[in-house]
């Protein structure tokens, strides 16, 4: 029986140039009712212009914190990236194992029967 529902999306606002991600958790407990939570984070692209285009007054230099955070971020998709391609190679190889282990015991059928 589901006791979580989870609703996750993102919505774009194109005047403000901001990005919203919105999590909405509906909990079902065995008593009746439904106990909601709702999570919302703001991500505004513009902070990652600061590094990519010249100076000027409508971007300014970024500080410290700026740089803290963006190369936090990266590192985060670098480690991000790193884990998906060991999981997707480790699924591989298991796979082949079993597929080579399903053509082994169909051989080894055929040739009894």
């Amino acid at each position: 029986q589901t006791r979580v529902v989870e609703l996750l999306f993102t919505t774009y606002n194109a005047p403000a140039n901001l990005y919203c991600c919105v999590t909405i958790d509906m909990m079902l407990p065995f008593t009746g009712g439904v106990y909601g939570v709702a999570t919302f984070y703001t991500i505004s692209p513009v902070r990652h212009l600061m590094f990519v285009t010249p100076r000027s007054d409508a971007f300014p230099p970024p500080n410290r914190t700026d740089v803290l955070k963006f190369t936090a971020e990266l590192v985060f998709i670098v480690l991000i990236l790193r884990t998906i391609a060991w999981e997707t190679r480790k699924h591989w190889r298991t796979a082949r194992k079993v597929l080579r282990d399903a053509r082994q015991m169909e051989a080894g059928n055929s040739t009894s029967g």
